[in-house]
């Protein structure tokens, strides 16, 4: 038995024929539909990258926006509070301004009444001294007192000044109102 024979250029042909069908029907069904599918595929890929950086770019660019706004309102915030802060010293000044100025009234009233008391009290002394004594010169005039009765209208003249001078303070607040 022979294995090699000798070689048979229709059979080499047809070899060579099939083995170029069987390369074209590789490249054709297999390695092209793939190399399709991977160029597909790489081509998605790079639309999604580039749409992946332009949307980082975005996000970066808003992230500086939200920190810039972040400051902003940090700056408003405090410009807000220190403006609070002098309306509320304005006013607190303005209220203790005004409450000077009525403790002022207050006392520029209560000094004025007080002097109306010490001038009507210095008037009704002034009175009873006046009718005392006029009480006392008639006493003297109209006769002769002994010593005993003339000191004991001098001492009730004393008591009834020492009362004028010495009224209750009821008396005295009574008299302002």
């Amino acid at each position: 038995m022979k294995l090699f024979t000798a070689p048979q250029p229709a059979v080499i042909v047809a070899h060579i024929l099939s083995s170029i069908f069987v390369l074209i029907f590789i490249v054709y069904f297999f390695w092209k539909p793939t190399n399709q599918f991977i160029n597909d595929q790489k081509k998605k890929l790079d639309q999604v990258h580039d749409k992946l950086a332009v949307a980082t770019k975005q996000t970066k660019t808003a992230l500086n926006n939200l920190q810039v706004e972040q400051v902003k309102l940090v700056k408003t915030r405090e410009r807000l509070l220190a403006e609070r802060q002098e309306q509320e010293d304005s006013i607190r000044e303005k209220v203790m301004a005004e409450a000077e100025a009525e403790k002022g009234r207050i006392i520029a009233e209560a000094e004025r009444k007080a002097r109306i008391i010490e001038e009507e009290t210095k008037k009704t002394v002034n009175e009873k001294i006046v009718s005392l004594s006029v009480g006392l010169a008639e006493k003297l005039i109209k006769g002769a007192i002994n010593e005993k009765t003339q000191s004991r209208i001098i001492d009730g003249y004393l008591d009834e000044i020492d009362n004028v001078f010495h009224k209750p303070k009821e008396e005295l607040a009574a008299m302002s109102k």
